[in-house]
Order: C-alpha cells, then structure tokens, then sequence
C-alpha cells in the first residue's frame, strides 16, 4: 500500500470505498482457507485481514501522494484567455 499510494496508483478515499468488498473478500477467503466450517476460526482469520486493509488505508492516507489543488487565479486567467 506504502508503494501503490507513493507512486499515486491508490488513495485512501479509494481505499476507504472498497471497504465493503474488501470485508466480504476477507470473509470469503478465510471460509476457503480455514479446514473447519466453524464461525468463529473463520471471523478469528477474517479479523486481522480487515484489520490489515484499515493498516493499508492509513499507511495510503499519511503517505500517499498529495494532490496538487489548482488556484482560483490560474482558474480566472484560463477563462480570460477564451
């Protein structure tokens, strides 16, 4: 996440609109991974990679890259110009 939000491929806003899918994801694949259909060895798997993603999306948002915001003068001087 670190890499993907450094070179601006992710964000955490991006992140953060997944969660969802991320959560189900999670839940999917612990209930594949886990030798048991118990409930609870697949929330206890499922648990700490949601964990992980929320780790991912405030690594994204601390140090992800920061977008420049275009200023109102540059704006007004476009709009003169046509």
């Amino acid at each position: 996440m670190l890499v993907l939000s450094r070179i601006g491929l992710v964000s955490a806003g991006f992140l953060m609109r997944g969660w969802k899918w991320a959560v189900l994801g999670s839940f999917i694949l612990s209930a594949v991974i886990t030798p048991s259909p118990d409930v609870v060895n697949q929330t206890a798997l499922a648990g700490p990679m949601i964990g992980l993603y929320l780790l991912g999306v405030l690594v994204a948002w601390v140090f992800g890259k920061k977008r420049r915001v275009e200023t109102t003068a540059s704006a007004v001087s476009v709009a003169e110009r046509s």
